[in-house]
């Protein structure tokens, strides 16, 4: 029951705790303050009078500007559970001496208690939701947030419906001792709890940046979403005090004694809140389904009806419906809208935003609308300011629609600082098409060692044909190139074939295709259909630099979103069988594949929108929130609720659930059909660790079929290991099949971490185990390298009177180590004579080979790339430090 809960509430296992703690902060922050609320607005409406509203919130605008500029300044050394922790307890001091005040009959304490009060309202919310904040992220905020405001709406209707029962049985007055009370409680949870959570976010560049007053106006301009959030901190605190003023004036009208009141306030405020906490379950996702900037007009509209309503009938009906939808849209929609909109402004100003609009421009609001009630006491009554504030939640009504307008470039300029510029990549790929000479023959530099033969002379289109099919990597692009000119459709189909080819291969392939214009649509279409992943991707390149318009992406999209989802299923199928090598294999396999099949989904998107890269490139960046908040924006919402899903770690019962409907995606009988299925792979890799899990697990007969259809394979690796388990399913003894030994002893070399299982059986394929015998010599000095020697067993060592080795070269290498990977780019020769001190065992991995797969696996370059990286860090560690010369010196 609890974990069909958490699914459906969509709750990551990591999110409980830090969920469960600020829930029950927020309740009990909540419980007390609504407590605090019902006993100030009764007694000050009666006590003091109601008629000095508009001055005490004037006042309180005053003081809340300097109490933020206090904890403003405290911020820089307090986080913000130690300064919450400190309010609550000058809170606790607080409401003790106005409880001995009000004892005393000092009137002078209502209206500090109405200070204190609102004071409160200000900083409780802003410091709350702060932490919340830091502590999740906009996109979680999206699923988390109702859900805390949940806990924040139960708080307000247990305080609410416990104010008059608690001010009847121990009289009104007491209240303020409960509050202190509760404040000391809840001061000293936060401060208990300030090292074991984080409140504060990770640092961000930038995050102490502070513009000056002059440059607000250009950063308004410049960030449609930094304006925008300026509106609604200023308006809605312009109107609502408005609206406050009228409700207490209709209310107080309407109950003539203290305890009346607070009965009143006690009981609709309570029945209210409830009925808003009941809605909220049903509404509280009402933004993850119309939008974020859509969900934002629903509260400038609901000022606007209630308003008009005032201004036609000034009663406590009217009051009291606008009471109530006023609060479930501000609960349920609009600060939830607020929360994640703060969360996608630009990380440069990002924390100034924070402080600026929740605080400076917030009070502006209150201390404005405040004034504006004040001037006009005299002239207008309560009811005749309603028209005006009509007009305010127009205003604000048309500022929402423009932001609407801009939220596209405004998520765009969150996600494209340091971001690669994709638009300007492809124009100047595009640009060099028309320079491509293709009778200017490829530098010979980039010809691999194992094709030196002399370069073949383009005689004939038919030449260059037969070029594409060579053997030679070099000659397959010159003809490659050949056809960016001589645009003959004979060559389509073997250019379409070379889009799998190595990385140079690939590239002329897709330039000269590109050549070919819109006329290649219906085959390149038609060419989708191909499982190839690599092939699919080159396509799709094709189709968005020749931009051919109208490209039907939609039945490639759907087939790997289908893929994807039905991978997802048989992992959480597959769990059932606990832990084991082969079972870890194949699950970090269908990871992988499922990884590669996103990226193809959204290569395939960029055919449609040009942003989707940036987006793609933006999702494992800080600013990965606002990247799939602009991908929910311009994808129809069918698709995104597939997609997105996808983005968020593991999808939960609810998102598989919806996949496997709209897909029509089956839903296996356990991990034994599973594996029935997986054995019927196009790819020869699920296949082979299909059979692997099939031998481990060999449960009697079941897998027998399968295994003996696997023995027919094409594949040699996967009748390999179908031997291994129809061996192992009849109860037989039988070895580890090699590929998968060869895989595990790939992994154990630190020059190949990180790699998946697709490079590993790639890099198997060409490993040659070789034995070296004591002494015997394996390079020569002078020799060039053309292999890479990975020790398995025993050490090499530098012979006798080498060339003395670098200082970050070793001189001896024993298991897990390597030699020969400097002269896979460098083609040098070995500075060092290397000989086996012992018996050695090792992999072999030619250059020739090897370089053929890293054209085509850009990951096994990369971790190259990563080794070489490494050595030069440890290298400059050991370079001397040069102290600064003077003018005129020399050193």
């Amino acid at each position: 029951m609890g974990n069909r809960l958490v699914d459906k509430l969509e709750i990551r296992e990591w999110e409980k705790r830090p969920l469960v703690g600020l829930c029950l902060l927020f309740a009990g922050s909540f419980i007390f303050l609504s407590l605090f609320r019902n006993y100030v607005d009764a007694t000050f409406f009666k006590r003091y009078g109601v008629e000095q509203l508009p001055l005490m919130l004037a006042i309180n605008s005053v003081i809340t500007f300097a109490a933020f500029w206090l904890f403003n300044r405290l911020s820089s050394h307090w986080n913000d559970s130690r300064l919450l922790a400190a309010i609550f307890m000058a809170n606790a001091l607080a409401a003790g001496l106005l409880f001995w005040g009000v004892g005393a009959g000092i009137d002078l304490c209502y209206p500090i208690l109405f200070q204190l009060l609102y004071l409160q309202d200000s900083i409780l919310l802003v410091y709350l939701w702060n932490i919340a904040c830091d502590r999740f992220d906009s996109r979680q905020g999206k699923r988390l947030f109702p859900l805390i405001t949940a806990a924040q709406v139960l708080g307000v209707v247990l305080g609410n419906f416990a104010s008059d029962g608690l001010a009847r049985w121990w009289g009104a007055d007491r209240i303020l001792l409960v509050y202190a009370l509760a404040c000391l409680a809840l001061a000293a949870s936060l401060a208990r709890a300030r090292g074991a959570a984080r409140s504060q976010p990770e640092p961000r560049p930038s995050t102490n940046h502070r513009p000056r007053f002059k440059q607000m106006p250009g950063l308004l301009r410049r960030y449609p979403i930094l304006r925008y959030l300026v509106v609604v901190g200023f308006l809605p605190n312009v109107l609502l005090p408005i609206f406050l003023y009228q409700f207490s004036v209709i209310v107080n009208q309407g109950f003539a004694s203290e305890q009346a009141l607070l009965s009143f306030f006690s009981l609709f405020r309570g029945g209210t809140t409830l009925a808003v906490f009941l809605l909220l379950l049903a509404m509280g996702r009402i933004y993850t389904r119309i939008g974020v900037v859509n969900a934002s007009l629903v509260l400038p509209v609901n000022l606007a009806v209630l308003f008009t309503a005032l201004t036609a009938s000034f009663g406590l009906v009217v009051a009291l419906a606008g009471q109530f939808a006023t609060r479930l849209v501000q609960q349920a929609v609009a600060g939830p809208v607020n929360k994640v909109l703060f969360n996608l402004v630009p990380r440069e100003v990002s924390a100034w935003a924070r402080v600026f609009v929740r605080g400076t421009v917030v009070k502006s609001g209150m201390l404005a609308g405040s004034l504006l009630m004040l001037v006009l006491k005299p002239v207008l009554t309560p009811r005749q300011l309603a028209p005006l504030a009509a007009l305010l939640a127009l205003y604000w009504l048309a500022e929402t629609l423009a932001f609407r307008r801009h939220f596209q470039r405004a998520l765009k300029q969150v996600i494209t600082r340091d971001a690669v510029d994709f638009e300007r990549i492809d124009s100047l790929r595009l640009q060099s098409l028309n320079d491509l000479d293709p009778a200017l023959p490829l530098a010979q530099e980039t010809k691999p060692a194992a094709t030196s033969e002399p370069s073949k002379a383009l005689l004939a289109v038919t030449d260059a044909l037969a070029m594409l099919d060579d053997p030679d990597p070099l000659l397959r692009a010159q003809a490659a190139a050949f056809f960016s000119r001589q645009r003959d459709p004979r060559a389509v189909r073997r250019l379409v074939e070379r889009l799998q080819d190595q990385d140079l291969v690939r590239k002329l392939a897709v330039d000269s295709l590109v050549k070919f214009g819109p006329g290649l649509r219906p085959f390149l279409e038609a060419s989708l259909a191909d499982p190839r992943p690599r092939l699919r991707q080159g396509i799709l390149e094709v189709v968005r630099l020749a931009g051919i318009r109208e490209f039907d992406i939609d039945p490639l999209v759907m087939d790997e979103l289908g893929r994807i989802y039905r991978r997802e299923i048989d992992l959480r199928t597959l769990a059932a069988w606990g832990q084991s090598p082969g079972l870890n294999a194949l699950r970090g396999h269908l990871a992988q594949s499922n990884q590669e099949s996103l990226g193809l989904v959204f290569h395939a998107l960029w055919v449609r929108h040009k942003d989707m890269r940036l987006m793609y490139s933006a999702l494992t960046s800080l600013e990965a929130a606002a990247a799939v908040e602009l991908l929910e924006v311009n994808l129809e919402r069918g698709l995104a609720q597939l997609l997105i899903p996808l983005l968020e770690k593991t999808p939960n019962r609810n998102h598989l659930a919806r996949a496997r409907e709209a897909l029509a995606l089956h839903n296996p009988s356990g991990p034994e059909a599973v594996l029935m299925r997986l054995a019927r792979s196009r790819d020869p890799i699920t296949r082979l660790l299909a059979a692997l899990v099939m031998g481990e697990h060999q449960p009697g007969p079941v897998f027998l079929p399968a295994a003996e259809m696997l023995l027919d394979d094409a594949n040699h690796q996967v009748r390999e290991a179908a031997a291994y388990a129809y061996a192992r399913c009849q109860g037989l003894e039988a070895s580890m099949p090699t590929a998968i030994e060869r895989m595990e002893e790939l992994k154990r070399f630190a020059l190949f971490r990180g790699l998946g299982l697709r490079e590993l059986e790639a890099l198997s394929t060409i490993a040659r185990p070789v034995q070296y015998q004591a002494g015997e010599t394996v390079v020569f000095a002078g020799q060039f390298e053309n292999e890479l020697i990975l020790v398995l067993s025993g050490t090499l060592a530098a012979a006798p009177g080498s060339i003395p080795a670098p200082r970050d070269r070793p001189v001896r290498i024993g298991p897990g180590g390597w030699l020969g990977e400097l002269g896979l780019f460098t083609q040098a020769e070995s500075d060092q004579t290397w000989q086996a001190q012992e018996p050695v065992t090792a992999l072999v991995l030619p250059f020739s080979q090897l370089a053929e797969i890293m054209g085509i696996y850009t990951g096994v370059g990369l971790a190259f790339c990563r080794h070489f990286a490494a050595r030069l860090q440890g290298q400059e560690a050991t370079l001397p430090v040069y102290e600064p010369v003077e003018a005129g010196g020399h050193r």
